[in-house]
């Protein structure tokens, strides 16, 4: 990795000291790219190497050995986040647990490598940290395809969808919001028309609801509706469906099961 007294191409800083035709450099290296991007719900870690290399005209001595590390995570306009501390023992590794950075943030970690024989002379590396929003996880409860006996209720749950971006983020607690629309798909497609009843009162206006009490009457049996919930949380959204096929009686839903 090293040869003679040269170092890696990723060091950023070398101190060296000249005394007696005798130079003694430090150098730090973090492996991999010196830019990442990363998702709040990933674990972050970073793995580093420090050499110590002592040359004369005679010979040369390269050593990682009696070296130390320190991190440092900075935001973007370079305040040290001195409350993130590494979940790992070996300090040459950092490692930040699942949501310890923000997402949408940028972040800057550096490294400092330095000698315990010789404490005077330190090298610097950096890491620059984009943290990337994920889309909404938007889900419903069971099958996304459903068979609904006339005369009977269907729970419609989207209640445990989540915003990934935040630690147990999850539905109207959370701040996520649910907007409701239901169309004909079967026997044929009518954008005009909605097979289901819904026992919440203006649900297709409200955002409070993250689930939806379905039935459905005789007029509409043998038909399928598709029910699209969209959830938002400030400008982030996603969507999700479920097909539901109104049925007469239960042994046609008993059959449509097999």
């Amino acid at each position: 990795f090293l040869l003679k007294c040269g170092t890696s191409r990723h060091t950023v800083f070398v101190d060296t000291i000249s005394k007696n035709y005798q130079s003694i450099s430090l150098a730090g290296v973090v492996f991999g790219s010196l830019s990442r991007l990363v998702y709040a719900d990933n674990t972050l870690q970073l793995q580093a190497q420090g050499y110590l290399s002592v040359c004369n005209s005679s010979q040369s001595l390269s050593t990682s050995v009696g070296l130390t590390y320190q991190w440092g995570v900075y935001t973007f306009n370079g305040t040290l986040l001195g409350a993130l501390r590494s979940i790992s023992s070996n300090d040459r590794q950092l490692r930040l647990a699942p949501y310890s950075l923000s997402a949408g943030s940028s972040y800057s970690v550096v490294l400092s490598v330095s000698s315990m024989a010789l404490p005077s002379i330190k090298a610097n590396t950096s890491v620059n940290i984009d943290v990337l929003y994920r889309s909404l996880d938007v889900k419903f409860v069971g099958s996304r395809e459903r068979t609904l006996v006339v005369g009977q209720t269907a729970v419609l749950d989207a209640s445990l969808s989540s915003d990934p971006n935040r630690n147990n983020a999850v539905g109207v607690s959370a701040g996520l919001s649910f907007s409701w629309s239901c169309i004909q798909i079967s026997p044929v497609v009518d954008t005009t028309i909605c097979p289901l009843n819904f026992a919440q009162r203006n649900w297709a206006v409200g955002s409070k609801f993250d689930h939806l009490d379905a039935s459905s009457t005789v007029k509409f049996a043998n038909t399928t509706a598709r029910v699209k919930v969209v959830a938002t949380y400030n400008n982030l959204m996603n969507s999700s469906y479920v097909d539901v096929a109104i049925l007469l009686n239960a042994s046609l839903a008993r059959a449509a099961s097999v």
